[in-house]
């Protein structure tokens, strides 16, 4: 639901249907947490499937405008119907859906900010066909400790039998140093995959800030920068340096390197990854550059900045998956194509448990 929050209030609309995923078996398109809406102006924000059962939840949303209640949905497959509503993939996803107006979106910020929990609390509907469960009740709503009472619109304690809880951390950070068509093409990634990103360079003429929309843009000393943040720094963050400029390079790099920045990038060819191994060595790096991702990227072939950049935001999302190393087309290899691996960054809390469990241990950060 947090994902798609921003959008259903920017839609202005005061009443949406949403729909979520709240508990996922076996191979599923989405997990759980994932939403779809849709507003009174007949707007669909998100998709849960990409497939026909989007259609299917499509008009539940359209029910929960119209008459205020909610609903619960079980999607599977059905070999012996491969024509009927379901998951072609083979697994199992249980759908609520629920009314909200904007009071309770608003409510629900600060669990986007990264405060609290956003939770969905829903009590009847027991019954696990793909018919609609008969008389379900679910709320949102935003709770400081993720459990708790929920409460329905007139104040009234809420009897909720299960609870699905959702958490969002800040946004991890991108500091990008030197400003070039390769920074440019690389912020512009780096945006799309949700970090928030600062690009920082000495010369004034090219740091407009509007050739950078949705970054900060900072004219300063990359060392300077660099030494102020450092300290800041936790395993979601990225340092790039995509300058050529001997005179910031090692030293941002040895700051980066001694900080808690999960990756740490710099571009540059196999001549002048040599000469930077070097001077970072003699700063007392010899065991920590194995952490330093120069020249950075996946072996893409690629030659151009927006391909040069898909290859770098490629390298990170193997890191932040775990599964740096061992990068290899879909179609070579085998199991779930969604599978994640020891070691993958834990960035948001998505789980569906019964009311009363704390959401830090029935829960899943995922």
């Amino acid at each position: 639901m947090l994902e798609i929050l921003r959008a259903c209030l920017e839609s202005r609309s005061s009443r949406l249907g949403i729909a979520t995923i709240v508990d996922v078996s076996g191979s599923a398109p989405s997990g759980a947490g994932t939403s779809m809406a849709l507003t009174e102006e007949e707007a669909v924000i998100g998709s849960l499937s990409s497939g026909c059962v989007d259609s299917e939840v499509l008009e539940a949303c359209r029910a929960a405008l119209e008459d205020g209640r909610s609903s619960i949905h079980v999607f599977g497959y059905a070999p012996e119907d491969p024509f009927g509503i379901g998951l072609a993939c083979g697994g199992t996803i249980t759908v609520v859906v629920a009314p909200a107006d904007r009071v309770t979106l608003l409510g629900l910020c600060p669990a986007a900010s990264g405060h609290g929990i956003a939770r969905l609390a829903w009590s009847g509907g027991e019954g696990t066909s793909e018919e609609e469960a008969a008389d379900p009740v679910a709320r949102w709503r935003w709770s400081d400790a993720g459990a708790g009472e929920s409460r329905d619109d007139l104040g009234r304690p809420l009897p909720a039998l299960h609870a699905h809880y959702e958490s969002l951390s800040p946004a991890p950070r991108a500091l990008l140093y030197g400003v070039n068509a390769f920074s440019a093409a690389v912020a512009r990634q780096l945006l799309v995959l949700g970090y928030s990103v600062e690009l920082c360079d000495p010369r004034r003429a090219f740091t407009d800030p509007a050739r950078f929309p949705g970054c900060q843009v900072e004219v300063e000393s990359p060392i300077a920068h660099m030494t102020a943040r450092a300290g800041e720094l936790t395993a979601s963050d990225v340092v790039l340096m995509l300058a050529h400029d001997t005179r910031f390079d090692a030293p941002v790099l040895d700051l980066a390197l001694s900080s808690r920045a999960g990756y740490v990038g710099a571009l540059g060819s196999r001549a002048t990854d040599a000469a930077r191994r070097a001077s970072l060595r003699a700063l007392g790096h010899a065991r920590s550059l194995a952490a330093l991702h120069s020249p950075v990227g996946l072996d893409l072939g690629a030659r151009t900045p927006p391909e040069i950049a898909v290859a770098i935001a490629a390298e990170i999302v193997a890191r932040r998956h775990g599964r740096e190393g061992s990068v290899s087309p879909l179609h070579t290899t085998t199991g779930a194509v969604h599978a994640r691996r020891a070691g993958a960054a834990a960035e948001t809390l998505a789980g569906s448990v019964q009311a009363g469990e704390h959401p830090e241990v029935a829960g899943s950060w995922t």
